[in-house]
């Protein structure tokens, strides 16, 4: 059951970030309901950060023992011989792992799930587009977060040109890039008009 092969390019966009999680209907990350796109990555390790799956910015399978039955289905079906059986659960060896998510693709109770999923700009933006109604009438629109937002700037400054292109946010008051004070964000806030 391929689970994540309908929004993977097939080939990581170069150029791109990996993204770590969609959270739509968000509320806590800026003024009204809010699409907050986590990008994996970033260079900093502060103690008190909120996502640190989201740190390492290549391809990683992420286990939950708690949620694995055994089946032995990614054992058999990954193509590296990464993962082999343990007491009682599955070890991955992360040297030989290629990262091309078969394990995950295979895993059929999401024991084996990712955080770095590349998505087309087309199907990132799609679903921004779902909640269009939401932002317009709570006066929210689209977080970007991380990670580090800045670790991918000019990855992130093409997802705020989407965004503008696609005529949701009026002014530059919706597109939010975290809680950074870089040249291309003023107040917490990605300045469209510098899009």
């Amino acid at each position: 059951m391929p689970v994540l092969r309908t929004l993977l390019t097939g080939k990581h966009m170069e150029g791109a970030a990996y993204i770590g999680g969609i959270q739509r209907f968000s509320t806590e990350d800026g003024p009204g309901i809010r699409t907050s796109i986590f990008l994996k990555g970033c260079p900093l390790r502060c103690r008190w950060c909120h996502n640190p799956e989201l740190l390492d910015t290549h391809y990683g399978v992420l286990y939950s023992p708690n949620k694995c039955i055994l089946c032995g289905e990614c054992v058999k079906n990954c193509p590296a011989g990464a993962i082999r059986p343990g007491k009682g659960e599955i070890v991955i060896d992360r040297t030989a792992c290629k990262g091309c998510g078969t394990c995950v693709d295979n895993c059929c109770t999401t024991a084996l799930h990712t955080k770095s999923i590349s998505y087309t700009m087309a199907a990132l933006m799609d679903i921004v587009e779902k909640d269009r109604d939401f932002y317009e009438t709570s006066g929210g629109g689209v977080t970007l977060s991380g990670g580090e937002v800045l670790a991918h700037g000019e990855y992130a400054l093409e997802i705020a040109k989407e965004v503008k292109k696609a005529g949701i946010f009026p002014g530059n008051r919706n597109l939010r890039c975290g809680n950074l004070g870089a040249s291309l964000c003023f107040g917490g806030n990605l300045r469209l008009d510098t899009v």
